[in-house]
């Protein structure tokens, strides 16, 4: 009896070291699964972006507007048909230093500028 008892907790341990701290263990189990939620956030986060950017090839192959707006944002595109004022906010100018007066005249003369482009 005894040794039937003893073969027993002897293959209790053996099963179990196997369980804790043997190849395949749970120790592996957890490492595993760590991972696998580290590769899904970034498997989530390059498929978010993914999205975006089919987006705005599709925004760009669909339409000239998108174009357009991209040379003039990025390479200061201007139409042939267009004139282009610049327009320099400053304190002290060509016309001395009142600033406010030339300063709201500037102001003004862009939103004139921008109400025609609209």
């Amino acid at each position: 009896m005894k040794a039937i008892l003893g073969g027993l907790i002897v293959l209790a341990m053996l099963t179990h070291y196997g369980l804790w701290l043997g190849h395949h263990s749970v120790g592996d189990l957890m490492r595993l699964q760590r991972d696998t939620d580290t590769l899904r956030a970034s498997v989530e986060e390059q498929a978010w972006r993914n999205r975006t950017l089919r987006a705005e090839v599709s925004e760009l192959v669909s339409g000239s507007a998108a174009v357009e707006e991209l040379a003039r944002d990025e390479l200061g595109y201007i139409k042939p048909d267009e004139t282009f004022y610049q327009i320099i906010e400053g304190d002290s100018g060509r016309f001395g230093s009142s600033g406010n007066a030339a300063a709201g005249g500037a102001r003004w003369m862009r939103d004139q500028l921008k109400k025609l482009s609209n």
